[in-house]
């Protein structure tokens, strides 16, 4: 019982990777700034729900900056991935 719920969250754990992969691939191709860059480094994709994303951060500094700055752009990039408007909550992950 318990293993099959190891592979399930492996699974999903496997998913939001790749759709934070093409997220940021996304974002850096309409922004190519190093800082981009920067403030998305050590960013993960934690949950996806019907709602909303959940990106682990990090350095809890860079969660203003990121929702101020790039929560357009992430959003419009996940949109393009997994096909729906997501609403994300940046968290630390410290």
């Amino acid at each position: 019982d318990n293993n099959t719920e190891n592979k399930e969250t492996e699974k999903t754990d496997r998913e939001n990777q790749t759709i934070w992969t093409k997220t940021i691939e996304q974002v850096k191709e309409a922004q190519p700034l190093e800082d981009v860059e920067a403030r998305l480094a050590g960013t993960t994709l934690l949950q996806v729900t019907d709602t909303a994303a959940r990106i682990g951060v990090l350095n809890p500094f860079a969660i203003p900056w990121l929702e101020r700055r790039l929560y357009r752009q992430i959003s419009k990039a996940m949109k393009g991935v997994v096909g729906r408007d997501l609403d994300l909550q940046f968290i630390a992950t410290t």
